[in-house]
């Protein structure tokens, strides 16, 4: 334990120590993560509690708990009462808020705001905290952000952290786009059942057929999309070099997660995966071979179009290319699954909305251009 201690200058009563400390692996390396999880082979248990309260770390049992976790109370909480520490942890756990290491708030948020320790440097003046997939507990921060008042006080405090050097904005401001995609999904699914997949309504999922497999097998690309069922509650990084496959995309959705692409993944940053159900009757098997997905690329340029427009929002931010060597993009089914491709220009000095046809595939590629600087 003496290895996680406080640094040398932060302790008054330190001692003169010599010999060198050999650190114990990251707590991570416990196999408790997940360990009751079963994998979800059908609508029925997707959508069930006990599934979802055995993804993460055990011992989950009720909605309320997790939130008095994040926020270290027995109770309630009120506005003004609300805290930094707290509100990053509420942050984290849904949008994947990158803390400095170097900062005294990841040891704090290891210590007793639900975050992980996952490197600890070996002079002790590094931590570096991260919040892993965890679905109940970002469903535990979506409740806590459901309320305009603490959502604006959340804000003050991210942009507080963001001016303190606390919170790294990411390479093109990206943790901005994973906010507005939060809070548009938020919107969608406002008051409605607290588990997020129950609101798909919102989002196409409406019809009431049981079967009809072979009619979405004859549907044009655009209607197929429109019936699949998109839900995400959280981000979660992909912090090796690899793209993500249909499989993993089948894992991720599973856990209401989105993609958080590796640095300079090619021409894409964000995946948001979506299933292409065919049976709505709760049984219906999901399958990696029907996940699809939008692609999203995020910009912060100061003006309407980057130097590689309109090859940024189309040849470079389609399937082919962002998945040419992976085995996501591989196999026949695969090729003919339809997707949506997302450019986010959030520098633009005023909002605009395009869509771009692409020769004879009339392919739909949407160009949002965000009012302000990030």
């Amino acid at each position: 334990l003496s290895n996680f201690a406080p640094s040398a200058y932060l302790d008054p009563s330190a001692q003169l120590y010599l010999r060198e400390n050999e650190l114990f692996p990251p707590f991570y390396y416990m196999a408790t993560f997940d360990i009751f999880a079963k994998t979800s082979s059908s609508t029925n248990q997707l959508l069930s509690p006990q599934e979802l309260f055995a993804l993460g770390r055990p011992l989950w049992d009720l909605l309320k708990p997790a939130e008095q976790k994040l926020l270290v109370l027995g109770g309630g909480i009120t506005v003004p009462n609300w805290l930094k520490k707290p509100a990053l942890a509420v942050l984290s756990s849904r949008i994947s808020l990158d803390i400095t290491a170097e900062s005294h708030v990841s040891s704090e948020l290891v210590a007793g705001f639900m975050g992980i320790c996952v490197h600890v440097s070996e002079d002790q003046h590094q931590l570096l905290a991260f919040y892993p997939s965890e679905p109940i507990l970002a469903e535990a921060a979506a409740s806590l952000m459901q309320c305009e008042r603490v959502f604006g006080k959340l804000l003050s405090f991210l942009l507080d952290a963001l001016q303190t050097g606390y919170v790294k904005p990411g390479y093109c401001g990206e943790l901005v786009a994973h906010l507005l995609l939060t809070i548009a999904w938020d919107q969608a699914t406002k008051n409605k059942e607290i588990l997020s997949l129950h609101n798909n309504k919102a989002l196409g999922y409406t019809k009431d057929q049981k079967n009809y497999e072979d009619e979405i097998q004859g549907l044009p690309h655009t209607q197929r999309l429109a019936n699949g069922l998109l839900a995400f509650t959280h981000f979660i990084p992909l912090t090796i070099t690899y793209t993500p496959t249909q499989t993993e995309l089948r894992s991720l959705f599973i856990r209401f997660a989105a993609v958080i692409c590796k640095h300079n993944q090619a021409g894409v940053d964000l995946i948001l995966p979506v299933w292409l159900v065919l049976v709505q009757d709760g049984s219906n098997h999901i399958s990696s071979d029907l996940m699809s997905y939008f692609l999203i690329q995020i910009k912060n340029w100061n003006k309407f179009y980057d130097d590689d427009w309109p090859a940024s929002a189309t040849s470079k931010l389609s399937k082919k290319y962002v998945f040419k060597s992976e085995s996501a993009s591989t196999g026949e089914e695969g090729n003919l699954l339809p997707y949506l491709s997302l450019y986010l220009q959030l520098g633009a000095q005023k909002p605009k909305l395009q869509s771009l046809h692409i020769g004879k595939l009339a392919r739909f590629k949407h160009k949002i251009k965000k009012e302000g600087k990030t």
